[in-house]
Order: C-alpha cells, then sequence, then structure tokens
C-alpha cells in the first residue's frame, strides 16, 4: 500500500469516528476533542520541547487541558471572557506570522528559545485549543464545526492534489520544499468554493466581502501549514508524531486548523453575528 493510499484511508476513518462522535452530541464531541488535545500536547512536549514524560510539566500542562476542557463543557463563560480569547489566539497567531517571516537565522534563535523555555509552547497551544473548545459554546455550534473542517481540510487535500498531479513551481522553498505554487492555488481556489457552497445552505446571501473572509481563512490554513513545516525543518523532525498513518501525527493534521480558528471566530461572532 503506498502513501496515497495510506493517507485516504486514515483520513476517512478520522472522518467516520469524527462523525460518530459528533451525532451523539456535545458531550461525546468535547470528549473526543479532549483526546485529541491530550495527544496534541503530548507531542509539543515531549517531540518538540523535549520534556520528559515523567516531569513536572509534563504531568502540569496534560492536567490543565484537561482541566480546561471540563471548564468550558461545565461552565457558561461571560462574552467579554470568550472575546479575550478570541483575540489571545489572534495574538498567537501574529507572533508565529513574524517569525514565519524572518530570515531563518532569526526564526531558528525563536523556536530556541521556545524550546529551552518548554512554558511558553504549550502556552500558546491552550490558547489556541481554548479558541478551538470556544466553538461549542455557540447555539450552532454543529454548523460551525462543520464550516470550518470543510474549509481547513479542502485546502490541505486539494493543496496537496494539485501540487502533487500538477505542481512545478515551489511556493517557498526555504521553508517548505515539498509545497508548490500550484498546489496552494489549487487548494485556495477549492477550499472557497467548496464552503461557498456549504454556507449557500444557511445565509440568505453570499456577500462579496464573505467570499473574502472564506479566502482570507483558506490562506490562514495555508500559512498555519507553513509554520509548522519551518518548525519541523527547524528542530529537524520530520512529523510530529507516526499515530495516524499516512499524516503523521496530531500537530501534523491539525496545525492550520488550529492557526485559522482564531480568525474564523472573529468572523463568526462580528460578521456573521452567530452565537
Amino acid at each position: 500500500m503506498n502513501n496515497t493510499q495510506l493517507r485516504i484511508i486514515s483520513a476517512t476513518v478520522l472522518l467516520c469516528i469524527f462523525l460518530a462522535f459528533m451525532n451523539f452530541g456535545p458531550l461525546y464531541m468535547m470528549s473526543f476533542i479532549l483526546v485529541i488535545f491530550i495527544g496534541l500536547m503530548d507531542e509539543v512536549l515531549f517531540n518538540f520541547t523535549k520534556v520528559s514524560r515523567s516531569n513536572f510539566r509534563y504531568f502540569f500542562f496534560q492536567i490543565l487541558t484537561i482541566l480546561i476542557a471540563i471548564t468550558f463543557f461545565a461552565v457558561d463563560l461571560s462574552p467579554t471572557i470568550i472575546k479575550y480569547i478570541h483575540f489571545s489566539g489572534l495574538f498567537v497567531n501574529f507572533l508565529f506570522l513574524i517569525v514565519l517571516f524572518l530570515n531563518v537565522e532569526k526564526s531558528t534563535k525563536f523556536f530556541s528559545l521556545l524550546k529551552n523555555r518548554s512554558i511558553i509552547w504549550p502556552t500558546m497551544t491552550i490558547v489556541w485549543m481554548l479558541n478551538f473548545l470556544s466553538l461549542f459554546e455557540l447555539t450552532q455550534w454543529k454548523i460551525l464545526v462543520w464550516g470550518i473542517i470543510l474549509l481547513n481540510f479542502s485546502s490541505d487535500s486539494c493543496a496537496w492534489f494539485f501540487g502533487k498531479n500538477f505542481g512545478k513551481r515551489p511556493l517557498w522553498k526555504a521553508v517548505s520544499p515539498n509545497k508548490t505554487i500550484e498546489g496552494a492555488i489549487g487548494g485556495l481556489l477549492c477550499s472557497v468554493f467548496i464552503s461557498w457552497v456549504y454556507w449557500w445552505n444557511f445565509l440568505d446571501q453570499i456577500s462579496i466581502l464573505f467570499i473574502f473572509l472564506l479566502a482570507l481563512m483558506a490562506v490562514g490554513a495555508q500559512l498555519g501549514d507553513l509554520i509548522q513545516s519551518r518548525v519541523k525543518r527547524i528542530f529537524d523532525i520530520k512529523d510530529s508524531s507516526n499515530l495516524i498513518p499516512g499524516h503523521g501525527g496530531i500537530y501534523d493534521r491539525f496545525d492550520s486548523l488550529l492557526f485559522v480558528m482564531p480568525i474564523y471566530l472573529v468572523i463568526i461572532r462580528y460578521y456573521l453575528k452567530l452565537n
């Protein structure tokens, strides 16, 4: 079985699991997300920042991850707290974007700081987790979850498909030599089109501005993937783990989704005005 077949099978299995938990209701869905976050935090701590699984900091951040997830399910957080969570996510994104566009030497120093100060990166990861969990605070969470899943994974999958079959010109060789301009454009256009078709069923009117915002999120998804590629190149890591056959680890699969989530939540609250 080649890698392409393995990727498709793994993605199909993950989708089926996701659908099952989603249909069971928010409690089951949140439990599923919690398991994903525990695995994600394990990869950040153990594989990137090299914190031993017997270290106090490892247990601290894993317990903190569990407590945060339970709090989100058990307590109705105020709109003010939710707003601060969203904008803290945008701030973390902004920091990573700055580092992405720095030269290799400066970005290496930044990520070395994250590695040596092993409290910083897990804290940033928790900020992304908080943004993801806040999506389940909204009444129409099922519609919104499907909206971001379709946008993110269509961008990722279509970029991979077009890059593999039609890609000739490197997108950013210093960051990710396998990504191509053709793949990025294909992923962007497909993601916007699929998302437009999806949202057509729920919005009275699809404006030009909303299409632009969809494109902005699709670009954000690709930037999140590029950031992760730069991180792995600096630390000489091929995959965050080998948990998901054909895809690597949880961080490999959800990096762009976590990055685009704060942008998505701001659009939901301040443009779509959904709650």
